[in-house]
């Protein structure tokens, strides 16, 4: 081992003692140098050890634990209180079974809601969904009775004048901000003062409001082309959904009434189906 290692040879004109010495300290040097070096490696590897410790530590306490799935008894209580802001919207008795029947036979219009969460960049939350479910529902109901009329979507916005359009535009931007009685004000006044039927001006409003608002949430135009082409399908027959959102009309409740009562039969659809799989 040493043959292999460097010859040392002692400087001319130096004495073999100070040579020895001086070879001392630098082996001293050499071996204090790896024992630093040694003990850097070491607390390293043993720091590393605890900062990967105290990071697993740190994600297990702050890991998203799974949300609490509400207790029979927290369902009811929701389901009441459903029901009473279904009364408070006048419906109750005979038509709150009417609706629940409807929006059961229609399998909680998972239909529609399907291609709306598969197409999306973000999930939103249920009830923000079961939103624009209802107002597609609530929406494209009236676009068939306009349409039964020989009337397009493009005639419906041929109809506005261009001076016309700042005010259509404010009931779109309220109805997007979720001020509904605002965008109905406005909507009534444009009807009015253009002599146009009021749903078809609500209409046309509640559908750009609802793009509007459904492309905010990142939903894909595909998902939503989809979405409308199932409700189209569950309005042509005289279907429990068909005859509810018709009665509604024949009461004069406009679009975002009528998507109102539908949210919150679909609301209770969805506590009920989470009761009867307990």
């Amino acid at each position: 081992a040493l043959a292999a290692g460097p010859v040392c040879r002692i400087p001319r004109g130096c004495p073999s003692f100070v040579f020895r010495t001086a070879m001392q300290r630098r082996l001293r040097r050499l071996a204090l140098r790896a024992a630093m070096v040694s003990w850097a490696v070491s607390l390293a590897l043993h720091g590393g050890v605890r900062f990967l410790g105290a990071v697993s530590e740190q994600r297990a306490f702050f890991a998203p634990s799974q949300p609490q799935q509400p207790s029979r008894e927290e369902l009811d209580a929701e389901v009441h209180n459903l029901r009473k802001e279904l009364a408070a919207q006048g419906i109750a008795g005979v038509e709150e079974e009417a609706l629940e029947a409807a929006v059961e036979a229609a399998n909680g219009l998972q239909g529609i809601t399907f291609p709306l969460i598969t197409n999306a960049d973000v999930v939103p939350p249920t009830g923000v969904v079961n939103g624009f479910v209802a107002e597609l529902v609530a929406s494209f109901n009236v676009q068939r009775q306009i349409r039964a009329r020989g009337k397009t979507n493009a005639d419906l916005a041929a109809a506005i004048p261009d001076k016309a359009q700042p005010f259509v535009q404010e009931a779109i931007d309220a109805a997007v901000q979720g001020d509904r009685q605002k965008s109905s004000k406005v909507a009534n006044i444009v009807a009015k003062e253009l002599a146009l039927p009021l749903d078809e001006v609500e209409y046309f409003v509640s559908q750009c409001a609802l793009m509007t608002r459904m492309k905010k949430r990142t939903l894909w135009p595909q998902g939503i082309g989809e979405a409308c082409e199932v409700v189209k399908s569950l309005l042509v027959d005289e279907t429990p959904l068909r005859m509810f959102v018709e009665s509604l009309d024949k009461r004069g409740r406009s679009i975002a009434e009528v998507a109102e009562v539908l949210r919150l039969g679909l609301e209770i659809e969805d506590r009920s189906r989470k009761l009867r799989a307990m």
